[in-house]
């Protein structure tokens, strides 16, 4: 008997260093009814609580924030939490105290809402024309002296400008230290010894922040002009590199709810009119408004699934893989157990104000973060999206979990003949199927047993049922292997390659379709393939 427990343990530990390798996307039915969930509820507790212990002092006593988080199948706000610091609290003008519809000026995120009202209007279908079959005057400057590259406008797309692969400069005039404005009067005096700007022409004449902080716009045909001369920064197509300047396209082409810290509006960059980069920086919103326009992003409200689904799609990666960017998305990956969640956000930063806006498709969930400071810009926003997401992100992953268990795992056998299908969760992602049978015949042993002994069969949404009352899934297929060392580069992860390879009669083997109540509640499969259906007999 101790041996046999022996052997047991050895086996069982030898199994504990298998893993699979999931499929990207999402691995279960998205989650529902979040707010009742007692899992998420503690969560929000542990973030609350976070934030609290953190009041008193620096940077969150002198930060005046708006946090909401919010989920498709909800209305208003699922969890909400508002701090008011001392300077918006006796501010001459505004608010007095920060809620849902306080209105924070939220920067570049106004790209996304650029971005959006782009694809509403006309899709995807320009995206690979020159930026100059729409705005020709950028081809037309030229430098006065060859000097400094210019960027190759023809060649640059409408779509390069939304994915930051322009390879222009970040700004122009903003930072120009060619200029007496608001960065060069933080230098120390011995920047006035660099030599003089040659040819004078140069020099930006508008798009820059004065010592007084009062920012100077442009008007849109000088900055066209400006833009056409600034210098590149990389070839198009290169490398992601950030700039307002990418906005410029999307831009030509088309009081009491304020939060105002300290009550002045010109210098906390409330009342900054931004001319062209507006459709960059220049938009004005509120958490409930946020979580709105969350919302009508996952439901693609507004514009063809088929388009929302491009849109949340990874164009370039920056030197970490855990971080990419898209159709004007800053698009972070983390892990959560063995499998990658894409979180697509968009950040802000213009005078006291500092924003984030992140949604996460596999959930249908998103967050809003609203923050102004005038004298810890940026530093709340900059910790507080890390405890959100720490605390949540499991918690959602094992909601959908627990959720897709109880709706859809179970024995499922046709009335008469020898069919049957086995259906269970564990701690690895998607539904696992643990028996598929056939009219007597073993589909894992015999079909996709061809892959291995121990094939692991798992079902993941395919998202091709529109309709509420049924849902489909897709079978993914592999060997439980142990994970390859890290200087075996080639390759791991290939699952993807043998999706739907076993067909009956034209039709993927590990397809199936779930007829389900209105509660969401599997009820029978039908083994699409085969032509069967067979009834959900035990829970």
């Amino acid at each position: 008997m101790i041996l046999l427990a022996a052997v047991i343990l050895l086996f069982v530990a030898v199994r504990s260093d298998l893993t699979i390798c999931p499929i990207k996307g999402q691995q279960f039915p998205k989650p529902t009814s979040l707010g009742k969930e007692a899992t998420f509820l503690n969560a929000t507790k542990t973030i609350e609580d976070y934030v609290k212990a953190n009041l008193t002092q620096s940077p969150w006593n002198q930060t005046t924030f708006s946090l909401g988080l919010f989920s498709v199948d909800t209305d208003g706000l699922l969890y909400e939490y508002h701090h008011t610091d001392e300077s918006v609290a006796s501010s001459s003008i505004g608010t007095k105290a920060a809620n849902a519809d306080s209105i924070y000026r939220i920067a570049s995120i106004s790209k996304i809402f650029t971005v959006y009202l782009w694809l509403i209007k006309s899709g995807h279908k320009h995206f690979n024309s020159p930026i100059t079959e729409f705005i020709p005057q950028l081809a037309e400057s030229q430098p006065q002296d060859d000097y400094y590259p210019l960027p190759d406008w023809k060649e640059i797309t409408v779509g390069d400008l939304a994915m930051f692969l322009g390879g222009i400069a970040r700004d122009y005039g903003l930072n120009d230290v060619a200029l007496s404005n608001y960065v060069t009067s933080m230098l120390p005096a011995s920047i006035n010894n660099l030599p003089d700007n040659e040819p004078e022409a140069n020099v930006p004449v508008c798009g820059f922040f004065t010592a007084e902080l009062n920012y100077s716009s442009c008007a849109d045909q000088v900055y066209i002009r400006g833009l056409s001369e600034l210098a590149a920064s990389f070839p198009s197509a290169y490398t992601p590199s950030y700039s307002n300047a990418n906005s410029l396209f999307w831009a030509l082409h088309w009081q009491i709810l304020d939060v105002i810290p300290g009550g002045d509006a010109q210098k906390s960059g409330w009342d900054n009119n931004l001319g062209p980069l507006a459709a960059a920086a220049g938009v004005y919103s509120t958490v409930n408004d946020l979580a709105i326009f969350g919302k009508s992003i996952l439901n693609s409200s507004l514009i063809p699934a088929s388009t929302t689904r491009r849109w949340f799609s990874t164009v370039s990666f920056v030197e970490r893989q855990d971080q990419g960017v898209g159709h004007g998305w800053q698009i972070f990956r983390k892990k959560v157990g063995i499998r990658t969640v894409d979180m697509y956000a968009k950040d802000g930063y213009w005078g006291v104000y500092t924003s984030l806006f992140l949604i996460i498709p596999d959930y249908d969930f998103g967050i809003a973060l609203l923050t102004a400071s005038q004298n810890a810009t940026g530093k709340v926003k900059n910790d507080l999206p890390n405890v959100v997401v720490n605390a949540l992100l499991p918690v959602l992953e094992d909601i959908a979990r627990q959720q897709s268990h109880q709706n859809f795992a179970g024995h499922y056998k046709t009335a008469t003949g020898n069919s049957s299908v086995v259906i269970t969760t564990d701690d690895w992602p998607a539904l696992k199927v643990t028996e598929y049978i056939s009219d007597g015949v073993d589909l894992l042993d015999t079909v996709f047993g061809l892959f291995g002994e121990d094939i692991d069969f798992r079902l993941i949404p395919n998202h091709l049922y529109p309709g509420p009352r049924k849902v489909g899934f897709t079978g993914v297929y592999q060997p439980p292997a142990k994970p390859l060392p890290e200087d075996q580069w080639y390759f791991p992860c290939q699952a993807w390659l043998d999706i739907d390879d076993f067909t009956y009669g034209n039709v993927p083997l590990g397809q199936m379709v779930f007829d389900v109540d209105e509660t969401g509640r599997a009820c029978s499969v039908q083994l699409t393939a085969l032509q069967q259906k067979l009834d959900r007999k035990q829970v």
